[in-house]
């Protein structure tokens, strides 16, 4: 967190967020809720693309592309 912290990141992009909270070894385990309990204030954004080679991760580019916009043009940095 004091890397990312010192690097003025604002806005996290999670691409393999699993909202059911059950993780295992296709998902990561961190969500809005991780960074909020340790005080740090940034915007998430968390996608369900499990890390596969086979997954298509393209159906999220709309909504990523969306995000990553906003934080640019507000001047944070992923």
């Amino acid at each position: 967190m004091k890397t990312l912290k010192a690097l003025g990141v604002t806005h996290i992009l999670n691409a393999a967020y699993d909202p059911t909270g059950k993780g295992n070894f296709i998902y990561v385990e961190t969500n809005e809720e991780y960074f909020k309990k340790r005080n740090f204030n940034v915007k998430y954004l968390g996608t369900r693309a499990p890390d596969t080679m086979r997954f298509k991760i393209n159906k999220f580019f709309p909504e990523v592309l969306e995000f990553m916009s906003d934080a640019v043009e507000s001047g944070g940095t992923e």
